[in-house]
């Protein structure tokens, strides 16, 4: 009999340490939001800061935008490293789109598209292209943008990979596909040009369609109204970012992502942390960028889910009168946890 007490004790403390770990997975989070303005953009009212990746060290990229000019930037470590392709040559503008954590970025300036590393520019088109934008960038080096044929209306997707492009679209298109973001798994986010939707909530972007692409196969995503989703980045763990309004997108549910500093927010990218950076139009109507950082917080269903296991436990251990198996149950929860 004390052996089979044993057994059962066993078995009852593996079952309150299984509801325990799936209490504490069973969270939502909270995010804390940081304003983060390039240096000398803050206040001046012709100059705003868009932030547009992040990756899981935490460093940032972004663009600033001023009243003839723009640059892209890498935030690091507190400090600001501004980006200008010196190749520019029609007037002074860089954008960046992206970042890996090998510290590659992709962006476009007006001259030229390109990927940046360790201070070095090199010229990223495809072959034949009018134009290229490259939007996401993945640790493997894989590229996802836009181009435009010659002689071709409608903008195309590209996926490259060592060294090749392949041109796609989503298959419900009937304009052009925007792939924005990659994942170090393949997956692809963007969002493509679709039928019209007589009851969107906003008119003139009724037929704009979110998608995420694994293998080939392309997923719509919609927004929770209905209407027009654009998603911007995607993490290694399936979570998705995108804007009109601003949400994360997770396991088939929307979190709003609001700075409660702006009218209108714009997630742009999240890394494998949960951290999430964009920008929010302020009061003044420019452009600040932002940081999302999440912090866990367990649902308040976890505790009665802990308390009736303990209570079942605390039930069983009164139905054994002998004071031996009582000790033996408690033992046997110890050395389960």
């Amino acid at each position: 009999m004390r052996k089979a007490h044993v057994v059962k004790a066993g078995m009852l403390g593996l079952v309150l340490l299984l509801e325990i770990e799936a209490a504490s997975a069973d969270v939502e989070y909270v995010y804390t939001y940081t304003t983060l303005d390039a240096p000398g953009t803050a206040g001046r009212g012709d100059s705003y800061t868009e932030l547009v990746g992040i990756y899981n060290s935490g460093q940032i990229v972004g663009d600033v935008f001023g009243p003839s000019s723009s640059s892209g930037f890498l935030y690091s470590g507190g400090s600001f490293t501004t980006i200008a392709d010196p190749d520019q040559v029609l007037y002074p503008s860089t954008v960046v789109y992206g970042i890996n954590d090998s510290g590659q970025i992709v962006g476009a300036s007006s001259s030229r598209s390109f990927i940046y590393s360790n201070g070095s520019f090199t010229t990223f088109e495809v072959p034949g292209s009018e134009f290229t934008t490259p939007f996401g960038i993945n640790d493997n080096g894989q590229i996802v943008g836009t181009f435009l044929a010659a002689g071709i209306v409608s903008q195309e997707g590209f996926l490259y990979t060592d060294g090749s492009f392949t041109a796609f679209a989503d298959p419900s298109a009937v304009g052009a596909t925007y792939p924005q973001g990659i994942n170090n798994r393949g997956q692809i986010v963007g969002y493509f040009e679709g039928p019209a939707r007589p009851d969107g909530p906003i008119p003139n972007l009724n037929n704009n369609y979110g998608f995420v692409s694994a293998d080939g196969n392309f997923t719509t995503i919609a927004a929770p109204d209905g209407g027009a989703f654009y998603p911007a980045g995607i993490n290694d763990n399936g979570q998705i970012v995108g804007y009109y309004g601003g949400y994360l997108y997770s396991d088939g549910n929307f979190t709003p992502i609001q700075d409660p500093n702006g009218t209108l927010t714009f997630p742009m990218a999240v890394n494998d942390n949960g951290q999430i950076v964009g920008y929010f139009v302020g009061n003044d109507g420019y452009s600040h960028g932002f940081l999302a950082t999440p912090t866990a917080v367990p649902e308040p269903r976890t505790l009665p889910i802990v308390s009736g296991s303990l209570m079942f436990l605390l039930g069983l251990g009164y139905r054994h009168k002998s004071t031996a198996n009582r000790r033996i149950l408690a033992a046997t929860i110890t050395q389960r946890f």
